[in-house]
């Protein structure tokens, strides 16, 4: 019996859901308000068991905002069925791309490294957040903004940020979340999905999270949106693919035999 390299190679991804993963995604939905201000964020989790490690994704879908307390400063997370052990973890790499605000609303590009941390806040939950470095202050800068008015055009100008935005030196860079792609204009070839990979050597295949928190605006603990609820996309593509390609492989296979 031969079975192509392909066949294997793709029989093992299926079987080790810990190395290929699918997200858990979180979002407030974009009805929320936080402090009479809208604000529409998303994190999403990506597990991978084999290195240990957590990717999180965070958008802010809240187009054009006016103030900073629509931006995101953090996420906390709870995650259950956990190996023993202290819970601990570490980061091992932040890709996001940041850029500062003028007065007039007009985006300047400035990259800066990631200056947010991940911290232990209980026997089962994370932080992973801007404001609470050092135990809370240090900045804020590096909050996560939306795109700009989509009505001004390649100017890419936040025609609504108000104060706390334009042209405020200590919030100063952005980091750009809007996840959508720039292909003219000072946001050109940026990119708008910031991501954090972290290393949590307790989580196991039967890993989760049960409750995400938001934060937006300066202060830690304040301007907190709760989510219980995350979707899981079952089974995924890569499985659904491969399931598919397996039983394409397996019938070609069988009629071989039949023949012979």
């Amino acid at each position: 019996m031969r079975i192509t390299k392909w066949c294997v190679l793709l029989a093992a991804a299926i079987a080790a859901p810990g190395a290929w993963g699918y997200p858990i995604i979180f979002a407030t939905g974009p009805s929320t308000t936080n402090g009479g201000s809208s604000v529409n964020a998303e994190a999403s989790f990506t597990f991978n068991v084999s290195s240990q490690t957590i990717t999180v994704e965070l958008l802010n879908s809240e187009i054009n905002p006016g103030a900073v307390s629509q931006l995101i400063s953090g996420v906390e997370f709870d995650l259950t069925n956990l190996s023993t052990g202290t819970l601990s973890s570490t980061i091992n790499s932040a890709t996001e791309n940041s850029f500062d605000i003028g007065s007039n609303g007009a985006p300047t590009v400035d990259q800066q490294s990631s200056t947010w941390v991940v911290n232990t806040i209980g026997p089962g939950s994370l932080t992973l957040c801007e404001i609470c470095k050092n135990g809370g202050g240090g900045g804020p800068a590096e909050l996560i903004i939306g795109g700009p008015d989509p009505t001004a055009g390649n100017s890419q100008l936040y025609t609504n940020a108000g104060g706390s935005i334009a042209g405020n030196g200590p919030h100063n860079p952005f980091i750009l979340g809007s996840g959508a792609t720039y292909s003219v204009g000072t946001l050109k070839g940026l990119n708008a999905m910031p991501t954090w990979v972290l290393k949590v050597p307790l989580i196991t295949s039967t890993t989760t999270i049960s409750q995400v928190r938001f934060f937006f605006g300066t202060t830690y603990g304040q301007d907190e949106v709760t989510d219980n609820i995350g979707i899981t996309p079952e089974p995924g593509p890569i499985v659904l693919i491969g399931g598919g390609l397996l039983l394409v492989a397996g019938g070609r296979f069988s009629r071989r035999s039949r023949k012979n």
